[in-house]
């Protein structure tokens, strides 16, 4: 059994989409079970209060980004699940913008508070790498990726969705660091990690989650097996454009005029 395998089932993190099954928080409404087709052919059962809350909104916005999209995410879709009309949705937000500002936050909020609740707390600096990828692991990359594309053309969705990436790099800057007692080498296990679950979110390929797991699983075993003592040292942006400028000027022969 994989490290990564092996993480994911001992700390049995939950997540928004834990066991295909998604939750609208709705404390003080009834709800009614309604399964939503995903992205990999299999339904999210989502629970439709039958008087709809504000989380509701956010619950169901998350998951029509999950399925559909940044360019399917609307407000008629999104009151065509809750089953509600446009006047239930002015009745808690003044407009679309002030709808998807709380829902990015709400969003963020909940990343946070995955961290906050299951990664920090873990005292052991090799433990706390593992319960950070295994709290990514459990993230509906739907919905993660849908938002990157988002904050590309939003500039407020893109300092929230950098606040979250930030905080998860350094989480895992940091434990590495202790682990191996070697800023540059703690740097190049964080960006390891981020690049892997960053391009599994945003690729347009099929979903590969076990192939995802078992690189995962390659950089853990590098962490554990000495992997990174080569690592090579950061070069500046000054001393690369240097050195650029070095090569293009001795292979043109123009140069020596």
């Amino acid at each position: 059994m994989s490290r990564v395998t092996l993480l994911s089932r001992q700390f049995a993190i939950p997540s928004d989409h834990h066991a295909g099954r998604r939750v609208i928080s709705a404390t003080r409404d009834t709800v009614s079970p309604v399964d939503t087709p995903n992205r990999t052919g299999g339904t999210y059962r989502v629970d439709m209060p039958s008087t709809v809350s504000r989380d509701a909104y956010y619950e169901t916005g998350l998951v029509v980004l999950s399925e559909l999209g940044f360019g399917g995410f609307k407000l008629a879709e999104v009151c065509r699940r809750l089953e509600v009309t446009t006047g239930s949705f002015y009745h808690y937000f003044r407009n679309w913008s002030a709808y998807t500002a709380g829902l990015v936050e709400f969003w963020r909020a909940r990343r946070v508070a995955a961290l906050d609740d299951d990664v920090r707390p873990e005292s052991d600096p090799r433990a706390r790498i593992g319960r950070m990828i295994a709290v990514s692991l459990r993230q509906p990359s739907g919905t993660d990726g849908a938002i990157r594309v988002w904050s590309q053309i939003d500039p407020r969705i893109r300092e929230t969705q950098t606040q979250v990436d930030e905080a998860r790099q350094e989480i895992l800057r940091s434990a590495a660091q202790q682990v191996l007692g070697d800023a540059r080498q703690a740097e190049l296990v964080a960006e390891w990690a981020m690049y892997l679950l960053i391009g599994h979110e945003q690729t347009s390929l099929s979903p590969d989650q076990a192939g995802l797991e078992w690189l995962l699983d390659q950089l853990l075993a590098a962490l554990d097996s000495g992997g990174f003592t080569d690592v090579p040292a950061r070069i500046s942006a000054s001393t690369s454009a240097d050195a650029n400028l070095v090569d293009r000027s001795t292979s043109d022969p123009r140069a020596a005029l």
